[in-house]
């Protein structure tokens, strides 16, 4: 699936070959944002970091921020679930037109039979 993705993204880029150096710079940039987000959460927590994110939330917050980390914890439930939907479309769309493609060789053969009687 990632490769039909980056199939359409160069496809669709007007300028292909900047595509290696804009894709490099992408994965460079997300990584400086990753690494600063830990160096972050680890001068924040230090050793009573704990292995989840949500859990994190919680344990800093107060009375007046715990709907603000409600809110987050929900969103952080959400999102893997509505990428599994997205993820899963190809996967329903090719097995729609399987199916169709099955019922019309079926359809053309049921009508080639009664056209012999």
């Amino acid at each position: 699936m990632f490769i039909e993705i980056m199939n359409t993204i160069i496809t669709l880029h007007k300028e292909e070959e900047k595509f290696n150096s804009v894709l490099s710079f992408s994965y460079v940039w997300i990584t400086i944002l990753y690494l600063l987000f830990g160096i972050t959460g680890a001068l924040m927590y230090g050793d009573g970091t704990l292995p989840s994110i949500i859990q994190n939330l919680h344990t800093t917050l107060n009375s007046k921020t715990r709907f603000i980390g409600t809110v987050v914890s929900w969103i952080i439930i959400i999102v893997p679930i509505t990428k599994f939907a997205l993820l899963m479309d190809p996967v329903a769309f090719s097995v729609t037109q399987f199916i169709n493609s099955k019922f019309l060789e079926i359809k053309k053969k049921k009508q080639f039979n009664i056209q012999q009687y």
